[in-house]
C-alpha cells in the first residue's frame, strides 16, 4: 500500500458482498452462487477497498497468475460486474 493511501473497509465489503451475489455461468458450479475462496476475496478487498488521498482507487490493475480451470475467467467477470455496477471504474470512491 502505497504512503499516503488508506483502507476504506466499506469499499471493500461492498464489492465483496456485491460478488458474491452472483452465480456462476458456466461449467459444475453453473447457477450456484459464487462464494469468494481466500485468494480471491483477498484480491478483491485490495483492488476496490485502497484508496489513494483523492478517493480514487490505488490499483487500477491486478494480475494473478494461476492454473488452468480454476476460475480466472468467472472472477475476472464478477469484477467487471462490480465495476459496471457500481461505477467505481472510473469514478472516486466516495
Amino acid at each position: 500500500m502505497a504512503k499516503n493511501s488508506v483502507y476504506n473497509k466499506d469499499a471493500a465489503d461492498f464489492a465483496v458482498s456485491f460478488i458474491e451475489c452472483l452465480c456462476h455461468t458456466k461449467g459444475t458450479w453453473a447457477g450456484k452462487p459464487f462464494d469468494l475462496i481466500d485468494w480471491q476475496e483477498k484480491i478483491i478487498r485490495d483492488v476496490f477497498g485502497i484508496l489513494k488521498p483523492d478517493g480514487y482507487r490505488q490499483f487500477n490493475t491486478a494480475y494473478a497468475e494461476i492454473p488452468k480451470k480454476q476460475g480466472k475467467s468467472e472472477l475476472a467477470a464478477a469484477i467487471s460486474s462490480a465495476q459496471v455496477k457500481t461505477g467505481r471504474s472510473t469514478l472516486r470512491n466516495a
